[in-house]
């Protein structure tokens, strides 16, 4: 067995396992140290990139002011525009701009002012109400004192209206809202000139325009004015996440120091431009943000892509529709896009992931059902697989130099991109995990690959004997050193290595176990002859012993039998003639008591040897239980006096016909009864009779339950063994009570067990026996020295 163990476990695989380990802790330190180098290496191509967004950002915000000033300038030359701008058709214009710029989207109002600032007609267009014009006004003020008609653009200012915008609620993308919002804003004001034969005064075009916010979940967005007192933040995070605008000071170090050290440079500019200032890394924040990517199963991707292709336009404004909802509730969210399929969330509180309140589903949750729904999956389905939870608390922070060009003149602004450290670090990390992982698993295969065939040639030798062992050691056909002789004959002795001196060894051993063998076996054949001897010795003894016993108890009987007859006519004699002292009446009686004693011994040594030797059998017959157990316990009335205890019979209304051996039923019953009356003083012995289902057969539960001494352990311990009894309770017992009640209960078909007892708590004794008992052809078997039911001492 041993042998067979360690094959299992061998040279060659335990040879195999330490390369693969040591190719394992290699290939794994070298793929770890690579992923370091790696992850900075994409870590530092991630702040390039971010300092080409940043720059991307300042320069689209140059693009839009020329854009917007190059469209002013167009729309005043324009001849149907300047008729429509001194005649206050302002339809007219919103409907040109609609249909020429680009920047459309953005646009907050137009309107036709006179050079006082009074407008010009109806009201104009617009999408935003509670706007602070006071920045209009000064540029108004300007292009009047301006001699030629070229647009001017205000300074960026931050403020915050209502926006009247399209909202995606439930799918649905008609209602429109109005939602109040920070935003960062400029005027753009142009004098039109008049048609020919006008001569009022001036009129002058002014749109107010929305500067594009950038929001994106995996970076924030700062623009600051240097030139204005305090340099307050035109663009910050909080317009994007945050209702309200309480969260300035993002970061523990304050970005203002940036701002003062920018100021103390010049920089001297006549157009719009920018330049990179630098990069500040690992900026710790104030407080952390909560970031999450999910990516839509193959069926949610499969349905988005449909939806994208059938009406690009309807999909966009869509999601975009949905953004501008998760921004009301501080969220950050990004779709799919034509680079990325993945969705993403921000948010400043890691409650949003997990529900605000008990019962309320999450942001997750709300975003799941909405997109299931607008890809027509059912609200069940798994939509997506959500990474990690990341908790970003530092930004790498790309700072741009930007100089615009205003009506006041050059203006200068700090642009601040950052990215979360943790963010796109996590996702390096992510990425070179799974590719380590795949690594790790095909260089451990080929090692072992290499590692087994490289102790094969050492275990081959080796697995032959060993098959030749097994194959040996599992033919039954001759003895022992039979088979260890072939074995021997298969052994590489001719060898002159390691292997050939295991052999050799191997020999000496097994000649050795042959010869020990050999004595064994001849040691074994002569022990067993005596033993077998001394067993039929014993049988012959047992059965006269049996027999002895037997005739001795008949012996005893007969003239025991005669004894107590006599004594029965002499009490009576007595009693008649009132003639004998009382200290004769005693002697006769103390005389009747011993003989009836020994005539109970008797009988209990009688029917035990019944038991054993199979003499007995049962003779079921048809009965009424309560006809018998009434009988039962009038009979039992006087012992149950003795002690001053109560008997109380009770029994199942079903139990009505009982089909057993009645007499011997009413031995077993009246013995565990008895017990009970000589263990209980001045207490309750209950006998209960119930009927139940075992085996799909009817059965009768006899339980006797008193309120007597108990028992200890020991005395449990040592139930239904034969002469064993309590002397100090039951000096007259023979100790074979319970073991005869046992071999009855088994005769009748059932067991007799004790239920429960503890020391001063009583006892309870069961009997189980079928309803019906069919006739048994053989007798039962010869109890045992020691049952395997609980056991008391009541015999």
């Amino acid at each position: 067995m041993k042998l067979n163990l360690h094959l299992k476990f061998g040279i060659q695989e335990k040879a195999g396992l330490l390369v693969m380990a040591v190719a394992v802790f290699v290939a794994v330190g070298t793929a770890l140290f690579l992923q370091q180098i790696a992850a900075r290496t994409v870590e530092n191509h991630e702040l390039v990139d971010l300092s080409d967004e940043s720059a991307l950002r300042g320069w689209s915000i140059i693009d839009q002011s020329a854009t917007l000033r190059e469209e002013a300038g167009k729309l005043a030359a324009d001849r149907e525009i300047q008729q429509a701008v001194y005649g206050g058709e302002l339809a007219t214009i919103a409907t040109r701009s609609a249909q020429t710029s680009p920047l459309w989207e953005e646009y907050l109002a137009v309107e036709i002012l006179k050079p006082s600032g009074e407008p010009v007609g109806p009201a104009g267009f617009s999408r935003i109400r509670g706007l602070d014009n006071s920045e209009q006004i000064d540029l108004l003020r300007l292009a009047d004192s301006e001699t030629r008609n070229i647009p001017l653009i205000s300074n960026l200012v931050r403020t915050q209206a209502e926006v009247r915008e399209e909202a995606a609620r439930d799918g649905d993308l008609t209602a429109p809202v109005w939602r109040t919002e920070w935003m960062t804003v400029f005027w753009v004001c142009v004098r039109v000139q008049p048609p020919p034969s006008w001569t009022r005064e001036a009129r002058y075009l002014t749109i107010a325009y929305r500067l594009e916010q950038f929001y994106s979940p995996r970076h924030l967005f700062f623009l600051v004015d240097i030139d204005a007192p305090g340099q307050p933040f035109l663009m910050h995070p909080d317009m994007a996440i945050s209702r309200g605008f309480g969260r300035d000071e993002l970061f523990e170090r304050d970005l203002r120091e940036e701002v003062e050290k920018l100021r103390k440079t010049s920089f001297m500019a006549t157009e719009a431009r920018m330049e990179t200032l630098g990069l500040l890394e690992a900026e710790p924040l104030r407080k952390p943000f909560f970031f999450q990517e999910g990516r839509p199963s193959p069926e949610l991707r499969s349905a988005l892509l449909e939806k994208k292709q059938a009406d690009p336009e309807g999909d966009s404004a869509y999601f975009k529709a949905l953004s501008k909802r998760f921004r009301a509730s501080n969220w950050q969210l990004s779709g799919p896009s034509s680079s990325v399929s993945d969705f993403r969330l921000l948010a400043p509180d890691k409650a949003a992931f997990e529900g605000s309140k008990p019962g309320h589903p999450s942001f997750i949750q709300t975003l799941e059902r909405e997109i299931l729904k607008y890809a027509g999956l059912p609200a069940n389905h798994d939509a997506f697989e959500w990474k990690k939870l990341l908790r970003c608390k530092h930004c790498h922070i790309s700072c741009i130099d930007l100089h615009l060009r205003t009506g006041q003149g050059q203006r200068r602004y700090l642009l601040m991109y950052a990215a979360f450290q943790e963010e796109f670090t996590g996702a390096i990390r992510y990425e070179i995990r799974s590719k380590l992982l795949s690594w790790v698993v095909l260089l451990g295969a080929a090692a072992l690959l290499v590692a087994m065939a490289a102790a094969m040639s050492i275990v081959q030798p080796i697995r032959g004997m060993t098959a030749t062992a097994h194959h040996i050691l599992a033919d039954e056909g001759g003895a022992l050193h039979e088979r260890l002789a072939e074995l021997i004959s298969t052994l590489p002795l001719h060898r002159e290595d390691e292997i050939g001196d295991v052999g050799r060894a191997s020999k000496r051993l097994f000649e050795e176990i042959i010869s020990a063998q050999e004595q064994l076996e001849k040691r074994v054949e002569e022990r067993t002859a005596e033993l077998r001897e001394a067993n039929r010795q014993l049988e012959g003894l047992a059965k006269e012993k049996d027999a002895f016993l037997a005739n001795v108890s008949h012996e005893l009987r007969t003239p025991l039998t005669a004894v107590s007859g006599f004594l029965q006519l002499l009490q009576r004699k007595l009693q008649r003639d009132q003639l004998p002292t009382d200290k004769e009446r005693d002697y006769v009686a103390k005389s009747l008591a011993a003989a009836g004693h020994l005539e109970t011994l008797i009988d209990d040594i009688l029917d035990f040897q019944k038991i054993i030797m199979g003499g007995i059998t049962a003779e079921p017959e048809p009965f009424k239980v309560g006809e018998f157990l009434l009988d039962l316990r009038e009979s039992l009335q006087f012992q149950a006096r003795k002690n001053n205890n109560t008997l109380d019979f009770s029994w199942d209304h079903r139990l009505i016909d009982l089909h057993t051996d009645r007499q011997r039923l009413r031995q077993v019953l009246t013995n565990l009864i008895s017990n009970a009356c000589k263990f209980t003083k001045d207490g309750l012995v209950r006998l209960e009779a119930k009927r139940f289902k075992q085996d799909a057969s009817d059965w009768v539960r006899f339980r006797v339950i008193d309120s007597g001494r108990g028992m200890t352990t020991e005395e449990q311990a040592r139930l239904f063994t034969r002469f064993y009894t309590n002397k100090k309770m039951n000096q007259s017992g023979t100790g074979l009570g319970l073991v005869i009640s046992e071999g009855l209960g088994r005769l009748l078909g059932g067991r007799v067990f004790l239920e429960s007892s503890a020391p001063g708590k009583g006892s309870v004794f069961t009997l189980e026996i079928p309803l019906e008992l069919k006739p048994a052809s053989q007798p039962p078997p010869d109890p045992q020295p020691e049952s395997a039911h609980a056991k008391d001492p009541h015999c």
